[in-house]
């Protein structure tokens, strides 16, 4: 599996959009959302450090070699 040079700013760029879609008012009275307080926060951490560190596992773990 290829990845591209741009796959981290990409993920950054989808991360920072969805913070903004939280924290800006005008789009919290567009998207119904309210911000998160430090304990959401928090959680979300936990839960992205979590998934990330899985899926990391789960592809090393199971890497099949590709000879050429």
């Amino acid at each position: 599996m290829t990845t591209s040079a741009a796959q981290p700013f990409t993920v950054l760029a989808s991360v920072l959009l969805g913070a903004v879609a939280l924290c800006a008012p005008f789009l919290q009275a567009v998207l119904d959302s309210e911000p998160l307080g430090w304990t959401g926060v928090g959680l979300a951490a936990i839960a992205a450090i979590t998934g990330g560190t899985a899926a990391r596992l789960s592809r090393t773990a199971f890497h099949k070699e590709t000879r050429r």
